[in-house]
């Protein structure tokens, strides 16, 4: 998500994201191997759209982006469900 959001626009925005993934991929998702809490959440901070539509483009299909209307549409999280990609350890984590 965008470290260029305010505090409280980023934890809304990387719900919206999260939501919209599972929204998409409801069908092909497997709940049972999550355990009892759920899948685990990592948020990483870019530092703003620009950043993030290179990572979403980077991550390709399996990305789900969420454009925030109230915000013009922008770019301001994206949402991937899988493995650690190449380049996730160049994120900061926020």
């Amino acid at each position: 998500m965008r470290r260029d959001l305010p505090w409280s626009q980023r934890a809304i925005q990387a719900a919206h994201a999260a939501a919209n993934l599972i929204f998409r991929e409801r069908h092909a998702l497997d709940e049972g191997g999550w355990g009892e809490h759920g899948p685990n959440f990592v948020f990483y901070g870019v530092p703003g759209e620009r950043e993030l539509l290179e990572l979403e483009a980077s991550i390709g299909h399996q990305a789900v982006g969420f454009r925030e209307p109230d915000m013009g549409d922008h770019l301001t999280a994206v949402a991937y469900l899988g493995a650690s990609l190449p380049g996730f350890d160049q994120l900061s984590l926020l």
